[in-house]
């Protein structure tokens, strides 16, 4: 045995020397030959198998924000974040998540600071690989204190992982009772001040003992002494680390746990040099090698030196420590990673730069990595943090993730910081990354920092955890669609499994693969403890033998795509878990289930989504229809933020992924636009800056209509925002379609960031130099630099506005000059109206700012004419230019041919609901459809119903005298109908003409169904109670008979039975004693299958009355 010194010095708390003698039993040094060969001599490697992860935190129970400041991101202390770690603590085979929040917000008073901690950290049981729930009571707290990095190890050797984390000035250890409870303890005794960041365990000493390696970075300082803009000083440098004097790193040496207390306690050692150390990365862990020598590389920020520390004999000859003594420079981490099945090590760069690759063995300055595509401009262009090392698609090759995220405020906001999607690229032929294989939905843009890989379904696809610096926790479960066959391990006792060699034969034994079994630690983090092996198209069943630092251990006939559990001490192996099989029934057959979803309270609902087998996409909008009908339109908006109902839309969200573009996704796309504007909530902020860079046009202008609500309400979510301003002026002036572009201009009309208008310049100039842009989106140029108030455009605008001709053009213009401040007189000698303009300035919104400058518009007794402009502005995508078009469209239109080219323009709209407000506007102004419209309307559109309000009265007693009314759609007789109720002119007419004998009602119900509906319309929209109800129920009477005849809801007498019920919601005035679960459960089926809402007190009372639906929801 060889004994070495530390070649530091080495501390006490207390200021006492001692000196610590570390007994290593080294024998052999890693090293590695360029020219070995690969461990692999069978090639079970498949093809290019492309990843797609899904990120599910909301929905599988982790609605978790990270709020490190509610203030103004003031410096580098709110700009490192905190980790998240992967810990099975019941030792269930599931493994389970603890997510440490922001430590709080600081405010200075003197020389003292107080803390407000928003969040707290958490710790989130994995039940059985479905869904999280909130646990981190068994710590005794309903929130534990936040803070930064954390680690996992099993440090009273009992076979329960603890958990340790660090906060400011303090460490927190948690340990494990039984799997069962926490104990909270404060550990160490490392000297003030003392800020940790990442935190790994690991046997220092090799005394079997697991032992503790704490980073520190940074003497931080948030007061005058350095400047921060809340005290009037300049800030420009309060996140560069190099300003700030750094610490001395600790190591806790494990001493045994106290009599009768299963909380072990520590020796405190200091580390001689002041660094600014991000992590620890033991050099065992990265050779994946016992035997190698022992040593640290210690990954630095900027203002200190990433250095490697070495231990024991023969160390300048280690080609391993050459490579991590050459490596100076900032680092956040450094990962081992297999590259064509040769060692190579991936250091993440702090601050901003590319990854590095190095295949040890090479020249210490030979990088890989822009030769092999492991990194990009665009990489460098972000800063990286924490990454994960995995085989991500089961191919047999490691693929690696990196989180991303700048730590300096956005430039739109100063209380979020820059966000980004995390980069990912999995690794192909000959050592080569590709990152287009690669995929996530949504890619979100958040500021991410630590991250940790498990496989949380155990369906043996690895997934990954982010915690994101002031953001929401993301959960990326891997919906990778493969066949590739895989095998995983667990050991026990977890202290004597550390590195052990897993090596993988065939059945004839030949070897495939060998692994060792180390916990990763990321920055901040900690991933999974499992040896996983990816083996492509190879079937057969393996052996597997165990090295471990006493003996042998051969298992054979071992079936692929298990998890299984190795007990090291007593040489067995078990099954844990099978692979998850893929569900293949439809949630078609449970429709009590889908509606009962929106009255669930989270703790069941969580569950019950777990459980919901991939619905059609016709349920799926139907269901958020009733949602947006329970949940915005009959309840207050401060219950429709509730959790339950975040998590449904989050899940409606994650089911978008599972249907193609082909298969007309916009309308669901266009519900749940609605639904996240409504909830008014920043969680969805980064699902918004989604959907502006992928909605296409439709669903993209739907979406800049609910966002310029947001930007006009101050109070809806505030501080996030205003991150989708850049993306919005991104896609407006990148897209090439003049629709897109003015849609995103409405959003950012009402932004009120004068910042915005420079960059809007440029359509005014393209439009003076080459004409490329059309009028429309001239126009709306203009009045966007109106509603911003960008007062530097006087001078061009002036220009352009005294050369225009069109009435919308003039119209904008005066507008925007007002707000720009000029005088009436002076926009009168720029902008000249004309007798062509009165028509446009009395439709235009803002008539009063007009009426203002030039007077009350005149009305011409001649009818308008249209003129080349109105066909522009028809195809504008601005509700307040294409109004004006079509309205003139339609009153300028002279044939009979261009009236039917006029309403087919109008029927392309958007929405039945922009035309409703069209043709409103139009009676308010004096303009009403006229005879001839109505006329042509009746005979060319009788399956639309938006236009019989507006219908002339002659026209409506021509059509009732001259056509069978029973032939038409419930929807259009029902609108027919109401007109008789409302038109006073009507009302006598309607009644003899249409109202049955009410006896012959009862008694001849079935003949009236038959043969004339019309009469049961009339009724439905009779101001008798009496009638109506007698009416409902004789229908929900002859829903019960047809049922007894043994017919379904597809059946034409039951359809056109439960149309009637449908229409005015009249199947809620149902009698009790008419009511039973068969019609019931049938009317659901129609309903959700024609998409209809239902009353959510009616659905509530039957559907989750109905015992057939307590039984489903049980799981």
């Amino acid at each position: 045995m060889k004994k070495a010194l530390l070649n530091i010095k080495v501390l006490p708390t207390f200021g006492l020397i001692s000196v610590i003698c570390l007994s290593l039993n080294l024998i052999f040094d890693f090293t590695f030959s360029t020219t070995s060969k690969s461990v692999n001599p069978i090639n079970f490697q498949t093809e290019q198998t492309p990843v797609q992860f899904v990120e599910s935190a909301f929905v599988k129970g982790i609605m978790f924000k990270h709020i490190q400041r509610t203030e103004k991101l003031s410096g580098i202390k709110d700009a490192m974040g905190s980790g998240v770690c992967v810990i099975d603590f019941n030792q269930d085979g599931y493994e389970d998540v603890f997510v440490v929040g922001g430590e709080g917000v600081t405010r200075r008073y003197g020389k003292q600071h107080w803390w407000n901690n928003p969040t707290g950290s958490k710790l989130y049981q994995n039940i059985a690989g479905q869904y999280f729930t909130d646990v981190t009571t068994l710590a005794g707290e309903a929130q534990l204190p936040g803070g930064y990095g954390c680690a996992v190890g099993d440090l009273n050797d009992d076979g329960y992982p603890e958990l340790v984390y660090g906060k400011t000035n303090e460490l927190i250890l948690l340990t494990n009772i039984n799997g069962k409870t926490f104990s909270r303890s404060t550990i160490g005794e490392i000297p003030k001040p003392y800020w940790p960041l990442s935190i790994t365990i690991w046997d220092h000493n090799l005394d079997g003992k697991q032992d503790i390696l704490v980073a520190n970075f940074l003497d931080y300082e948030n007061d005058i002494k350095i400047g921060n803009q809340e005290y009037g000083y300049e800030t420009d440098s309060q996140f560069n680390a190099e300003n700030y004097n750094g610490l001395r790193n600790a190591i806790l040496l494990n001493s045994g746990t106290q009599a009768n207390t299963p909380t072990p306690l520590f020796e405190t050692l200091q580390l001689s040099s002041y660094d600014r150390t991000l992590s620890i990365i033991p050099k065992q862990i990265i050779a994946g090698n016992k035997s190698a020598s022992s040593g640290y590389y210690i990954a630095n920020g900027s203002g200190s030196n990433s250095d490697f520390i070495g231990f024991g004999d023969n160390q300048s000859s280690d080609l391993f420590t050459k490579l991590l003594s050459f490596k100076k420079s900032p680092n956040v981490q450094l990962s081992s990673i297999k590259v064509s099945d040769k060692t190579a090590l991936l250091f993440i760069p702090f601050g901003g730069g590319s990854t590095q690759l190095h295949l040890a063995g090479e020249q210490v300055n030979k990088d890989r990595a822009w030769q092999l595509f492991a990194t990009s401009d665009k990489d460098a262009s972000v800063q990286s943090w924490g990454a994960i090392v995995e085989d991500l698609n089961n191919d047999g090759r490691e693929d690696f993730i990196i989180a991303k995220g700048n730590a300096e405020p956005h430039i739109d906001t100063p209380y979020v910081p820059v966000g980004n999607v995390n980069s990912g690229r999995l690794q192909i032929a000959n050592g080569r990354f590709e990152s287009t294989l690669f995929s996530q939905f949504p890619t979100l843009k958040r500021s991410s920092r630590g991250i940790a890989s498990a496989d949380f379904d155990n369906d043996g696809k690895l997934d990954y955890a982010v915690n994101n610096n002031n953001g929401a926790l993301s959960l990326y479960m891997n919906r990778t669609d493969t066949n590739n066959n895989w095998i995983s391990f667990t050991c026990q006792p977890i202290n004597l499994c550390n590195l052990v060699e897993f090596t993988l034969n065939t059945e004839s034994n030949t070897q495939l693969a060998t692994k060792t079994l180390v916990k990763p630690q990321p920055f901040l983090s900690s991933s999974q403890r499992r040896v996983h092996f990816g083996l492509g198209q190879f079937e057969s069943n393996v052996s597997l033998k165990v090295t471990g630092p006493d003996n042998k251990n051969i298992f054979e006939n071992l079936a692929l795509n298990n998890i299984y559990q190795l007990s090291l001490a007593q040489g067995k192996i078990d099954i844990i878990s099978k692979k998850t099989r893929s569900h293949t029934d439809s949630i078609e057959a449970g429709h009590y289930n889908f509606f009962a979803y929106i009255d669930l309270p989270v703790n069941e609902l969580i569950p019950a989504l777990s459980q919901t087998i991939d619905p059609s996409l016709s349920s799926l909008l139907t269901f958020a229809r009733q949602l947006n009908h329970d949940k915005f339109v009959t309840v207050k908006t401060s219950q429709a933020r509730s959790q339950e109902v975040i998590t449904l839309i989050s899940w409606l969200f994650n089911q978008m992924q599972r249907f193609p573009p082909s298969q007309q996704r916009g309308e669901l796309y266009a519900m749940l636009i609605e639904l996240i504007s409504k909830t008014e909530s920043d969680l969805f902020v980064e699902h918004l800056d989604y959907l502006i860079r992928s909605l296409p046009e439709p669903q993209f202008c739907q979406l800049t209509d609910n966002l310029n609500y947001w930007f006009w309400e101050e109070e809806v979510a505030p501080l996030n925002k205003p991150v989708l301003k850049s993306q919005l002026l991104h896609r407006a002036l990148r897209t090439p379609f003049e629709s897109e572009t003015i849609c995103a201009l409405h959003a950012l009309s009402a932004s009120e960031d004068p910042t915005i208008g420079a960059s809007l310049m440029a359509f005014l100039r393209q439009d003076q130099q080459n004409q490329h842009a059309s009028n429309a989106l001239i126009a709306s140029v203009i009045r966007t630099i109106g509603f911003l108030k960008y007062r530097k455009a006087l001078a061009p605008l002036t220009q352009i506005c005294s050369n225009v001709n069109e009435p919308i053009l003039k119209a904008e213009c005066v507008v925007t000059l007002t707000k720009l401040d000029v005088k009436p007189g002076r926009i009168k000698s720029i902008v000249e109206r004309t007798e062509n303009d009165e028509l446009v300035f009395r439709l235009h919104t803002d008539r009063l700012v007009l009426q203002n400058v030039f007077g009350p518009t005149i009305t011409t007794e001649s009818d308008p004419t249209k003129t080349s402009w109105v066909s522009t502005y028809l195809n504008s995508t601005l509700f307040s230019h294409f109004s004006i078009a079509h309205t003139i469209d339609i009153v300028s239109a002279a044939t009979e041919q261009d009236k039917l080219r006029a309403i087919s323009q109008l029927n392309r709209l958007r929405s039945e609901k922009d035309i409703e407000r069209i043709i409103l506007k139009m009676n308010q102004l004096g303009l009403p459809l006229s005879e001839d419209y109505s006329q042509l309307l009746l005979e060319h559109y009788p399956e639309q119903s938006w236009f019989i309000p507006y219908l002339t009265l002659q026209s409506l007693q021509s059509f009732f005298e001259n056509q069978d009314l029973n032939q038409y759609s419930p929807a259009f007789r029902s609108a027919i109908s109401k007109e008789c109720r409302i038109r006073a002119s009507l009302t006598e007419y309607c009644k003899q003409r249409f109202e049955p004998d009410m006896k012959y009602l009862r008694s001849g119900f079935s003949a009236i169904l038959e043969d004339n509906p019309m009469a049961l319309s009339y009724l439905m929209q009779s101001d008798s109670k009496v009638k109506k109800r007698v009416v409902i129920n004789q229908l929900a009477r002859a829903a019960r008979n047809v049922h007894k005849e043994g017919l379904t809801e597809q059946s034409p007498q039951l359809t056109r039975i439960f149309e009637f019920l449908y229409l005015q919601h009249s199947y809620t005035g149902v009698s009790t004693n008419q009511v039973n679960n068969v019609w019931i459960a049938s009317f659901i089926r129609y309903a959700q299958a024609k998409g209809y809402v239902l009353d959510s007190q009616w659905r509530q009372h039957y559907v989750l009355a109905s015992k057939k639906t307590t039984d489903s929801l049980v799981l």
